[in-house]
């Protein structure tokens, strides 16, 4: 049986360390019949010299300037005597001596492509197995827009991928694609009516680190463009903007000039917006807004109100689309409104003392709120500040029981009310290390204070003292304005005012105002005296939360913290289930994706260790941290009894990190009213 000449293409740029462990892969191939070609991009770091030594191997090389890897590809498609041929990154190598041999086995005549599996070489060593789909079903789910992760994971590469030279040739790799024009040359020819036959196969080990992972924004865009062009382009914005990045739809290089120049106005406030906007997924605030915020009717700032500026300026309204983006081109040269300062029912209103909205921007309210010392700017706002409640029928009546106010540390006026974050009142930040409650007890004795406060901090303790006052150092259990949180105190002593200081232990970076802002002080409500207890601060849990899911959930203080309750795709405290020897509570993961939203104090490299229980055989997963680049996990799985570990090194930042597992797949729950991917029985950082 003839056998046919095989090329195998090598594209190099100053890559003398990698080279020689590919030319090696090679060499060992039991397929005598292949000649090896080496396309170099004009490489000045040895390169050169490997490729000259006639022990490498190499049948034929040239080296010179290209337009980027998929030209130099074409360019030893051009060059190629194979009726195959097949490209390999410098650092890839054959998964066997025999991979080419098994590929090419059986295949038909009619055959154009001849695809096949590969391992996914992570920077530690080891290696995940990344199985191709069957290319029909691949094809006909990217014409249904029927995406998910395992669809992309079972496209095949090209370091596993051989194609008809003479295909390629009169059909070259379009070179308007800098990652993903080997994906792009499939479907181009499937929809010309190409065939392809599965090996069956692994055939390559793929390493990380290659132009795929280095570059994630452009290869997310340029997915993103072929979901569109062969797909349903509605489909594949929803499903590349929800699960990769809201610009997606935009060349990186364009998403970075945005982003960049909203940032350099100084007039978008990014702490704001994420407390705002909590369950957004905000890999970049600033892009999430440009990209998607804006559509949903959402602010860059309190000064700048989107509808009040649409419906204020007709041109604004003509032009469509972002109105921020409108005011920073055309409205700011002009010190258009972006607020309706007249309407003195807004609390913000008052703030037109501090300059002339009608010839001034907001810059210049931003940088005199920020420069004001704030017994001065309270004076000036004191003449707005809302009228005081009429007096009581009796003057000389005592205040209210339980009436409160704060008198130090807190932001000089109101905010709000924000609905959406179920803020229905105006309220107050504390914005200092110190802020100060006065509280009016009517009645002596023993009595409970109970505070419902909002953290926007992780990490955050609040240090709680005060004349008559019990001492506490109170964990938040959660970094979110969006979820209340009880925190009760205990007062003791004579009727009267009692002065209760409360000491937060972070304070974030000043925001666009120079404030610290740190906590919200919802409510205060004193309770009949009696003996106080303390309050759980995760609301009344019926039953006891023993290690180790209870440990996840309340530890605070310096260390690095796990935010279930705004983490998405993961299911609600269950168990204990003794049953499959699980003494303790546990979450499922209920969606393919999901993400943990971290908070920790200061960045450093950590380890996410992970003991799970997983159900589906083959489950593989993504994993991605904040915007490093993604780590292909593969689990093991076996029955629900059965725990297994898993431990990630990630790198978290100051903050909040979110932490994406992409999973291949979910089963349905017995019950059918769930989906369920994986069984979180304990995660700890450390």
């Amino acid at each position: 049986m003839r056998r046919p000449l095989v090329t195998v293409a090598v594209v190099t740029l100053n890559a003398a360390a990698e080279l020689p462990g590919t030319l090696r892969s090679i060499a060992r191939q039991t397929w005598q019949e292949k000649e090896v070609l080496v396309v170099d991009g004009g490489s000045t770091d040895g390169t050169i010299a490997i490729l000259r030594d006639p022990a490498s191997g190499v049948t034929r090389w040239e080296s010179g300037k290209d337009r980027g890897p998929y030209d130099a590809m074409n360019k030893a498609a051009a060059l190629a005597s194979g009726e195959w041929i097949i490209f390999m990154n410098a650092g890839d190598w054959f998964a066997d001596p025999q991979a080419i041999e098994h590929a090419l086995r059986d295949v038909p005549p009619d055959a154009d492509f001849v695809i096949g599996h590969h391992l996914y070489r992570l920077l530690d060593g080891s290696m995940v197995l990344h199985k191709a789909a069957d290319f029909e079903e691949t094809w006909s789910r990217l014409r249904a827009s029927d995406f998910s992760f395992r669809w992309l994971s079972g496209i095949p590469c090209h370091q596993a991928t051989f194609t008809r030279t003479a295909l390629l040739l009169e059909n070259p790799y379009d070179i308007g694609f800098r990652i993903a024009a080997d994906h792009d040359l499939m479907f181009r020819m499937r929809a010309a009516g190409a065939r392809f036959h599965h090996g069956n196969t692994v055939v390559a080990v793929y390493t990380q680190g290659g132009m795929s992972t280095n570059q994630e924004a452009l290869c997310f865009h340029e997915w993103w463009r072929i979901g569109c062009t062969f797909g349903k382009p509605a489909l594949s914005t929803r499903f590349f903007q929800e699960n990769f990045r809201p610009g997606v739809t935009e060349h990186p290089r364009r998403v970075a000039e945005v982003t960049a120049q909203v940032r350099a106005s100084g007039l978008f406030f990014e702490d704001w917006y994420r407390a705002l906007h909590p369950r957004e997924r905000l890999v970049d605030p600033v892009e999430h807004y440009m990209y998607v915020g804006w559509k949903h009717g959402f602010a860059p700032n309190p000064f700048f109100d989107p509808a009040f500026y649409v419906a204020r300026h007709a041109d604004a309204r003509a032009a469509g689309g972002n109105p921020f983006e409108h005011y920073l081109n055309v409205g700011r040269a002009e010190n258009r409104l972006t607020f309706d300062w007249a309407d003195a029912s807004r609390p913000l209103a008052a703030l037109r003392s501090v300059f002339d909205p009608q010839r001034e921007g907001l810059e210049v309210l931003i940088r005199r709120i920020a420069e004001m010392p704030s017994d001065q700017l309270a004076r000036l706002l004191a003449p707005f500040a809302p009228p005081p409640p009429p007096p009581v029928a009796d003057e000389n009546a005592p205040p209210a029981d339980g009436s409160w106010s704060l008198v130090g540390g807190a932001s000089e006026h109101s905010e709000g009310p924000y609905p959406q974050l179920g803020l229905d009142a105006p309220f107050r930040w504390s914005i200092g290390a110190v802020t100060t409650l006065r509280v009016f007890s009517a009645e002596a004795g023993r009595r409970r204070l109970r505070l419902i406060v909002r953290n926007a901090l992780g990490g955050q303790r609040l240090g709680i003292g005060g004349e008559g006052v019990t001492p506490r150092d109170v964990p938040l259990p959660l970094a979110d304005i969006s979820v209340p949180v009880p925190v009760e105190v205990t007062l003791d002593g004579p009727p009267g005012y009692r002065d209760i200081e409360i000491r937060p232990s972070r304070q974030s970076q000043p925001d666009g105002v120079g404030r610290h802002l740190t906590f919200i002080l919802e409510s205060v409500q004193l309770e009949e005296a009696e003996t106080a207890r303390p309050a759980p601060l995760l609301g009344d849990i019926a039953a006891p939360m023993p290690a180790p899911i209870e440990a996840a959930l309340l530890k605070r203080q310096d260390a690095e913290t796990v935010l279930w309750e705004m983490s998405d795709g993961i299911g609600a405290l269950e168990g204990p289930a003794p049953e499959i020897g699980l003494p303790h509570h546990f979450r499922w993961i209920t969606a393919r994706r999901c993400r943990l939203l971290l908070d920790a104090p200061a960045a450093r490299h950590a380890t996410l260790r992970l003991d799970y229980r997983c159900p589906i055989a083959g489950q593989r997963a993504i994993l991605r941290v904040n915007d490093d680049p993604a780590q292909f996990l593969r689990l093991d799985s076996g029955a629900l009894t059965e725990r297994f570990r898993l431990e990630i090194p990630v790198r978290l930042k100051p903050g909040r990190s979110a932490v994406e597992f992409m999973l291949s797949e979910t089963t349905r729950e017995v019950a059918g009213e769930r989906d369920l991917a994986l069984l979180i029985e304990d995660l700890a950082i450390v």
